[in-house]
């Protein structure tokens, strides 16, 4: 996957057809994550807000700043008048520090680039005054979700994701809190190997592409997406690559988890 994913315009296009609203996970998650919200929280910043479903929610009980790259994502919120919408990356955001309680982020990590990353991380922490809320995928395998564009060849993670996380990893990225709760919930996630998708892809062609999925080429710009035909010798070689990933989990003894993991963290108290 590469940088332009970073671009607001590759953000615009996936927000012009998104609507997590109709993810019946996504609201589950969201009467998740207003039950872990801390007492005391009154103000709150949701960094990488996207269409608004999750920040609409806990507008019902706060004071809420929403941000992202993507003006059509944040055309979604001006509707909204208790929800203050800010066009910025998260990695410069024109809040100043201590701005709100609580900075919220579900799902916007794993797509920036590692520069961005770590810079994002640095103003979530000069903004919260007392806590973080973060969900991010849990130990996805990213070759799983890779499409590849039929004109310029480029291979790509379907949603722009960049990295995976676990619970380890996201605590290097927030030295100056500590974790004190931690869940995984959503969808149960099937274990997976990168050396066999990147087989499934090359040697099946099996891409993660389906007829109605609506996919942009970072790249090129190229719209014409479309899961390519495979014929019957190719479908017969996945599923022997189906009963080999059946094999490894068994001996590994992984089983299907849920595929997002939700971190909640307070600020270290001074030294």
């Amino acid at each position: 996957m590469m940088a332009e994913s970073h671009e607001a315009a590759f953000y615009d296009r996936h927000w012009e057809h998104t609507r997590t609203a109709t993810d019946p996970h996504i609201v589950a998650k969201g009467d998740r994550l207003l039950a872990l919200l801390p007492e005391g929280v009154r103000t709150l910043a949701d960094i990488g807000c996207g269409d608004g479903y999750l920040t609409r929610r806990l507008a019902e009980r706060h004071d809420v700043i929403a941000v992202d790259r993507s003006a059509v994502a944040l055309d979604r919120l001006r509707e909204t008048a208790s929800i203050r919408a800010i066009q910025a990356s998260a990695d410069a955001i024109p809040l100043p520090d201590r701005a709100v309680d609580l900075v919220f982020s579900s799902q916007m990590l794993e797509h920036l680039p590692a520069d961005v990353l770590h810079g994002a991380a640095r103003e979530m922490q000069r903004l919260a005054t007392a806590h973080l809320l973060v969900t991010v995928p849990h130990r996805e395998t990213l070759r799983r979700r890779y499409a590849r564009c039929s004109t310029c060849k480029l291979q790509f993670h379907i949603d722009g994701h960049l990295h995976a996380f676990d619970a380890a990893a996201l605590d290097q990225l927030f030295p100056a809190f500590e974790r004190i709760h931690t869940e995984l919930t959503g969808p149960l996630e099937p274990p997976t190997y990168a050396p066999l998708e990147w087989t499934r892809q090359h040697l099946c062609h099996h891409w993660w592409m389906w007829d109605d999925l609506r996919l942009v080429c970072p790249r090129c710009g190229e719209t014409s997406l479309r899961k390519p035909r495979r014929g019957p010798l190719r479908r017969a070689t996945e599923r022997g690559l189906d009963h080999l990933a059946d094999l490894w989990s068994r001996r590994a003894g992984r089983a299907p988890q849920p595929y997002w993991i939700v971190t909640l963290y307070r600020r270290k108290a001074a030294t």
